[in-house]
């Protein structure tokens, strides 16, 4: 349709369509708001994971240093440096010779929980007869926001329970 002048009215509002440079800024804004205030509830989040991850990580070491020690017919013990954060699994020698080694293989490896991550051990070792018992033990893991994860090593057939610890 032409108007008097000889326009078109489409192309007038055409142009009005888009939106204008405030409009696109206001928007910008409010999602950098939203985000900023969303980052740290999803940062605190990703900690808890973390720290449950190294919790399962930690109890499924222990069951195979409990499984190791059934199937060798040897003691096993988990070692635990709680001021480095580093644990790794020995064996012993030969049965009943209180001599233990590293175990070289994947699983009983040394290595180091995440420097955000601080564990409270009763012990420095924990060990595992042939028998299937235990040491009796509990293992805490704290991250920087409080949460706690407990790790417990039941004596009778070196039974390994993981639980969040109610704050």
């Amino acid at each position: 349709m032409t108007s008097r002048t000889g326009t078109r009215r489409g192309r007038r509002r055409n142009r009005d369509a888009g939106f204008t440079l405030v409009e696109v800024m206001v928007v910008v804004l409010l999602v950098a708001i939203l985000t900023a205030a969303a980052a740290p509830r999803f940062r605190r989040t990703f900690e808890r994971l973390r720290l449950r991850e190294q919790a399962e990580d930690l109890a499924g070491v222990l069951r195979y240093a409990s499984e190791r020690a059934r199937t060798e017919g040897v003691r096993c013990r988990l070692r635990l440096d709680g001021e480095r954060r580093c644990l790794w699994v020995e064996r012993e020698t030969a049965p009943r010779s209180g001599e233990f080694m590293p175990v070289e293989e994947r699983l009983g490896r040394r290595r180091c929980l995440s420097g955000r991550v601080s564990v409270t051990p009763d012990r420095d070792a924990i060990t595992f007869h042939a028998d299937g018992r235990g040491s009796p033990v509990e293992v805490r893991l704290r991250d920087a926001s409080g949460t706690v994860y407990v790790i417990a090593v039941k004596e009778t057939l070196g039974y390994v329970e993981v639980r969040k610890e109610a704050q």
